[in-house]
């Protein structure tokens, strides 16, 4: 213990005390990439999945700045809950110092509503469900966690970190560490930056309420909370999700004042160490559980999903028409040759004129059947902007499973991308549902597979069993 004229403080300095600068700064990283966010971003039921979406498929360097955002948020409370860990080791709470633990207790209750308020934001299965899984979610909560979440916690936690900054610098004499600081948020920076770039940056399908099937889980700074809430059932299930965790908050801040005796060196606080080895076993122990007993899911990344593939597959199909036609000698994609770029604008001549002229240009003459034909022209006449980017940049074997999908006219019996009948299940999404050796071992025999089932066997070459499983496995549900 050193002593400043009447002051006590721990004998403590150097790299410990980095982690409240590191703290502040985490914090500035998540405002400015919430500012960002926020411009591209709609609160609505309707528009708040959308517009994730588009922030990271089609916003300059959007999925880097959500991917900082994203894993900002667990690194900023990972560094919060070290830092509140190494004062209350170093019993750093002690007089004069209570209202600094008392805020920095706070803090901590405030970075875990950022958390649980900017989860739901996506609106995505994950978060729509990781959230119920804390908590009801009506129809306002939306637009009432979004309104929390960019203004009134960010006012209230800006407000706080002034004051406790303020106070800690105020019972703090030791000269500030300016080059250890420095050095531990470029190390915090280079961390976060890896992770945005590197790891996956998750956005499943849209938030499905009747997805009952959906295994609800929180983020993982929440499972501890979600698993020990096991183990009340009943009308005791208040008491471990809310009562006894706000017990714990309770605690910690009377903290001070229940420890009043003299500071002493953190060689000597065995009582403070062994809470936090206690503490920390419990969380992660809980944590560990959680994770380990998450029922494996399979869904989607829908960021990486690609225009091609939420497209009908008849208009797959007849992209690869258009190139097995080698109309694309004529009709250069997104460049002028001798015809028109079909990519800039529809085709406006009438029906019957294009199928004539699609026979009479086709190469080799007689490739296409007149089925084939009138896809072809109905192609080119009328298409989504989706379409025209699947036209120049669809897989080629994706191609080919759409043109193996249409020719066995699987769209009289099953609904794909909003198209075809309902005789069968719909098949989007069922790579997620199924493994591809039982898609493929159920187009052999599809009453093995789906008792009661209409369908007739396919046997399909081995090149086209891979080709189709390929193309559906790759639409999303």
């Amino acid at each position: 213990m050193q002593e400043t004229g009447s002051e006590e403080r721990p004998a403590s300095s150097g790299w410990p005390q980095v982690l409240g600068s590191v703290a502040l700064f985490a914090f500035l990283v998540q405002g400015a990439t919430g500012i960002l966010l926020s411009l591209h971003y709609t609160p609505a039921r309707g528009a708040a999945y959308e517009s994730v979406r588009r922030i990271m498929t089609q916003v300059a360097e959007g999925r880097l700045v959500r991917g900082l955002h994203y894993w900002g948020a667990s690194l900023l409370l990972i560094v919060i809950v070290l830092h509140m860990i190494q004062t209350f080791v170093w019993g750093a709470y002690k007089r004069p110092r209570e209202a600094t633990w008392i805020g920095g207790v706070v803090l901590l209750v405030l970075t875990l509503a950022f958390g649980l308020t900017g989860y739901l934001l996506p609106w995505d299965n994950r978060a729509y469900w990781g959230t119920a899984a804390m908590m009801p979610v009506g129809s306002a909560t939306l637009t009432r966690f979004f309104s929390a979440h960019v203004r009134i916690l960010p006012a209230l936690t800006t407000l706080l970190i002034a004051w406790h900054v303020y106070l800690a610098r105020r019972h703090s004499k030791a000269a500030v560490p300016v080059l250890k600081d420095t050095v531990a948020i470029f190390a915090w920076f280079v961390a976060l930056m890896a992770m945005a770039v590197l790891a996956r940056l998750p956005l499943g399908h849209i938030a499905e309420p009747g997805d009952l099937s959906y295994a609800a889980r929180p983020e993982w700074y929440f499972l501890f909370l979600f698993q020990f809430a096991k183990w009340f059932g009943g009308s005791l299930r208040v008491l471990g999700a809310v009562i006894l965790p706000a017990l714990s908050i309770l605690a910690l801040i009377l903290a001070p004042f229940i420890d009043r005796g003299r500071m002493k060196a953190v060689r000597r606080r065995w009582g403070a160490i062994g809470l936090a080895v206690l503490a920390t076993i419990f969380w992660g122990g809980l944590t560990v559980r959680a994770v380990a007993t998450t029922p494996r899911s399979i869904e989607m990344d829908m960021s990486l999903v690609k225009p091609w593939q939420e497209i009908a597959a008849g208009n797959l199909a007849s992209i690869g028409l258009f190139r097995k036609a080698q109309c694309g000698n004529c009709h250069v994609l997104g460049k002028s040759g001798a015809g028109p770029d079909l990519a800039l604008a529809a085709s406006a001549q009438p029906s019957n004129w294009l199928e004539d002229h699609i026979k009479s240009k086709v190469d080799p003459p007689g490739a296409l059947f007149d089925e084939h034909v009138r896809m072809l022209a109905a192609f080119v006449a009328e298409r989504s902007a989706l379409a025209v980017d699947a036209w120049q940049n669809a897989p080629q074997n994706a191609v080919e499973g759409a043109l193996i999908y249409q020719a066995n006219d699987c769209g009289s019996c099953h609904k794909l991308n909003g198209v075809g009948d309902e005789l069968g299940p719909a098949l989007n999404g069922v790579g997620e549902r199924h493994d591809r050796s039982w898609i493929e071992q159920h187009f052999a025999d599809p009453p093995k597979y789906s008792p009661g089932s209409i369908m007739p066997p396919f046997q399909f070459k081995p090149d086209e069993l891979k080709l189709i499983t390929d193309y559906l496995v790759a639409i999303p549900r």
